[in-house]
Order: C-alpha cells, then structure tokens, then sequence
C-alpha cells in the first residue's frame, strides 16, 4: 500500500517537472499548466506596461487568439468590482472606458445592459454633459429601464 503512494507521488514530481521544462520553451502568454493567459491578467496590468487597452486587445487578437465579449464583459466587471486594488480607481474606469470604446470600434453588438454600463463609465470619466450626449444618440430600443435608470441616478447625484 505505501509503495502505490510512493509511485503516485514520483508519477506526480515527474510530470510537474516535465511540464515546467516544457513551459519555458512557450511564449509568455502560454501558463504553467497549458493554458493561455487570461485576458483579464493581461488588462489589468496595463498600468505596469503603458500600454492601452486597444493596444493590448490588438495584439491578443495578432498572436491568433479569439477576443469573445463575454471574456470582455467579465474583465469590465471585475475591474469595476476591485476598481485595481481601490488605489486606481480613476485608472481603472478609464481601462473599462478603454475597453467599451474598443468594443463599439469593432461592432460588437451591445445588449442593453452594456449600454447602461457604458452610460455609466462616460458619466465617471468625461462628465454628465457627455453622459447625456451619449443617451441622446442611443437608438430608442436601447433607451429602456437600466439607461433610463442610470441617467436618473447621474442626475441625482449633481
């Protein structure tokens, strides 16, 4: 019985350090287990590279990856959930304003939430005066209860 362990534990040791002698030999965007780096990790440290989101997106997209807009729309909300560790609060609003505008470049259609959160990102970013610029030239399906709704809370808030 001991010795089954043993052969568990070595078969283990073995193929970790196989697959760490192998994972030097692939590019920076490939983990230790095989897997690509998540876009998320790659955004949220834009502030260390000086790069824009754009930019990043981009080149995610020239190395063969696939950019899908829930991967996006989950790095909207977990940087507005963390707001970058509270310290770059400003910062990390401005990555999302990034992020929605690089995402209305590329026509990737918006459900009606994403217009509220984009609402809300212009509203944080450049101001009220552009927030409701923005709600003016929304087609009339996407004025509904969540952009109605922010607006609202925008003007509160004044």
């Amino acid at each position: 019985m001991m010795s089954h362990s043993f052969v568990s534990a070595g078969t283990s040791l073995a193929r970790w350090l196989y697959t760490e002698a192998v994972a030097e030999d692939f590019p920076a965007s490939i983990t230790r287990r095989g897997r690509q780096e998540p876009l998320y990790r790659r955004l949220s440290a834009l502030g260390a590279t000086g790069c824009t989101a754009g930019q990043t997106l981009n080149q995610y997209i020239r190395e063969g990856k696939i950019v899908k807009k829930y991967e996006l729309e989950r790095c909207i909300k977990e940087l507005r959930k963390y707001k970058r560790y509270q310290l770059l609060s400003t910062s990390s609003m401005q990555l999302n304003m990034e992020i929605m505008e690089w995402m209305v470049m590329r026509d990737i259609n918006f459900a009606y939430p994403d217009y509220a959160i984009h609402l809300d990102l212009i509203s944080k970013v450049q101001g009220i005066a552009a927030a409701e610029y923005y709600f003016s030239t929304l087609p009339p399906s996407a004025k509904n209860c969540f952009t109605y709704g922010l607006l609202l809370n925008i003007a509160r808030k004044k």
